[in-house]
């Protein structure tokens, strides 16, 4: 509870700050706390240098590159804060035994601001949200220790000492993947008893939309636009924002159908997908 009125307070205090440097338009103020409260978790105390510096490289890159919304952004910060907190080490000597204390630590604090238990989706989402971090941290390493190492292979006329930096390089990267994937085994969620999702327990087969049900969505559309999006999202499977965010180059027809490829900044990254089936709404949205 003394969290809730502290982050209350901290929103309460911003806003006041804002509205008398002539800051009026509540999205702005709203945009302004979420940027400020991510850079202070980022910048927290409490955090190791080492552990400030990869959080505030992986905020760059997951705004700049993958293009997520500032929410999400103060999502990662706010669960990335607790686990460093909790580790207290450099995120390069992460191990599987730190994560499994992580959870346990999760399961025993419980949620501070309620006081009750933390729901199993809750200690998912943060799970999921360090293997990211780890994602990038393993990748980025990788890329710097080929970029240290390309340097003198090129400039290595002889065969045998090149092979030799070759070797010296593939066995750091090859430790860097070894690492990553004992810290994350693919059957981490199953020895911790975390279930990926519980959407069978929320939905049942009669919630969903069916394939008739669409058709008589479109039957009563009005307009060639809500029928294209309405049948577009159906087949692909595309959220709403990665419908929205296409361009008509993003479109491609391809025999009678189309292909639509996904921007890279999206939640599930670049693809692409087909729309067939339902192709003739798409089309006459675009030949009107």
């Amino acid at each position: 509870m003394e969290q809730k009125l502290s982050l209350k307070s901290e929103r309460r205090k911003l806003y006041h700050q804002l509205k008398k440097e002539g800051v009026v338009d509540e999205k702005k103020i709203e945009e302004y706390y979420k940027q400020d409260r991510t850079q202070r978790l980022i910048n927290d105390k409490g955090l190791l240098m080492e552990q400030q510096v990869f959080l505030q490289q992986y905020l760059g890159y997951m705004a700049d590159v993958r293009r997520i919304k500032l929410i999400s952004q103060l999502s990662i910060a706010e669960n990335i804060n607790i686990f460093a907190k909790h580790i207290k080490k450099d995120f390069r000597e992460v191990n599987k035994s730190d994560i499994v204390n992580f959870v346990q630590y999760l399961r025993k604090q419980g949620n501070t601001i309620t006081g009750k238990p933390l729901k199993e989706s809750s200690i998912m989402l943060k799970l999921v949200q360090i293997k990211a971090l780890f994602e990038w941290l393993s990748t980025s390493l990788i890329n710097k220790i080929e970029e240290d190492y390309r340097a003198s292979i090129e400039a290595e006329s002889d065969k045998a000492k090149v092979e030799n930096l070759e070797f010296e390089r593939d066995k750091e990267i090859n430790r860097l993947n070894r690492n990553f994937t004992t810290s994350f085994p693919k059957s981490l969620f199953r020895e911790l008893n975390l279930k990926a999702s519980n959407f069978e327990e929320r939905f049942k087969a009669e919630d969903l939309l069916t394939k008739s049900d669409i058709v008589k969505m479109l039957d009563v559309c009005t307009n060639h636009r809500d029928k294209a999006l309405i049948a577009t999202m159906f087949e692909s499977g595309c959220r709403i924002h990665e419908i929205l965010n296409m361009k008509l180059a993003d479109v491609k027809s391809f025999g009678k159908g189309f292909i639509l490829s996904v921007p890279e900044y999206c939640k599930t990254g670049a693809r692409d997908v087909d729309v067939a089936e339902f192709a003739e709404y798409l089309r006459d949205w675009l030949n009107n």
